[in-house]
């Protein structure tokens, strides 16, 4: 499956690239309750897909950047202003 195919297969579309759901919200919220995160913390995502994570972190005030084999979609991280 090539890069863009598997995007496509994902349904993932470049205006939702960062954007996160309702559902997406709730579950980050939950995962990171606990967790014991500075204010600001350097955070580097592997493998960041679509960006949800990308997206929640930032809008939590860290400062966030990916990795992603997928040249497609490190090219949207970038354009979206994410470091990737």
């Amino acid at each position: 499956m090539s890069d863009h195919s598997y995007i496509q297969w994902k349904n993932w579309n470049i205006d939702h690239f960062g954007k996160v759901s309702p559902g997406l919200l709730y579950y980050y919220s939950r995962i990171f309750h606990d967790k014991r995160l500075s204010d600001r913390c350097r955070i580097l995502e592997i493998g960041f897909g679509n960006g949800s994570l990308l997206g929640y972190l930032r809008q939590t005030g860290h400062d966030i950047s990916g990795v992603e084999v997928n040249e497609h979609l490190v090219e949207r991280a970038r354009t979206s202003g994410y470091k990737a």
